[in-house]
């Protein structure tokens, strides 16, 4: 079995209200931060894939499910 993680965040340059958001917010509340990412963090098996075949296949869900290409980057790693 391999675990992976995909995270997905929105690309930088591109309009995201939810960080923009929670930034005004965590700024109200005294905390000195220039910049906030808000992601979306996803944890799958694959019980019959080794390293190579679940990073690959983890690929295919990340841009063809989880994230819209245009708007997101995601990053891939082995849990």
């Amino acid at each position: 079995m391999t675990k992976v993680q995909i995270v997905v965040t929105v690309r930088k340059g591109t309009l995201d209200p939810e960080a923009r958001t929670i930034r005004r917010a965590l700024r109200k509340s005294g905390a000195d931060i220039d910049d906030l990412k808000v992601g979306k963090w996803f944890e799958v098996e694959f019980p019959n894939l080794n390293k190579e075949e679940a990073l690959k296949e983890a690929e295919k869900i990340a841009k063809n499910v989880l994230s819209n290409p245009v708007v997101h980057q995601c990053i891939i790693k082995e849990s």
